[in-house]
C-alpha cells in the first residue's frame, strides 16, 4: 500500500512492528489474532489539564433537567418521528 498511499499523499514514512502508536493510542498486536488499544498516556494528559483541585461531585453527567418536559415545546413533524420510536 505504500506507494498508492505516497502517489495520493506525498512521501510518508512507514513504520512497522508489533506496538504502534496513532492518535493518542498505543494498539499492541503482540498477541495473535488480538489488538490491545491503550490509553494511558492520553488519559494522564487529560488528568493533568484538569483543575488541581475538584469541588464538586455527580452521579451522572447529565444535567438535573434531562427528564423535564417542555410542554411548549414545537412537535416534531411526522417523517422524523420515527427516528425516535422504537422498532
Amino acid at each position: 500500500y505504500h506507494p498508492f498511499i505516497s502517489s495520493k499523499y506525498g512521501d510518508i514514512k512507514p513504520k512497522r512492528g508489533k506496538v504502534q502508536d496513532y492518535l493518542g493510542m498505543t494498539l499492541d498486536y503482540q498477541e495473535k489474532g488480538k489488538v490491545k488499544v491503550i490509553m494511558a498516556a492520553y488519559i494522564d494528559s487529560l488528568i493533568d489539564d484538569c483543575p488541581s483541585k475538584v469541588n464538586a461531585n455527580a452521579t451522572t453527567p447529565a444535567a438535573n433537567h434531562i427528564f423535564t418536559v417542555n410542554e411548549n415545546a414545537p412537535k416534531l413533524h411526522k417523517n422524523k418521528r420515527s427516528n425516535f420510536t422504537p422498532l
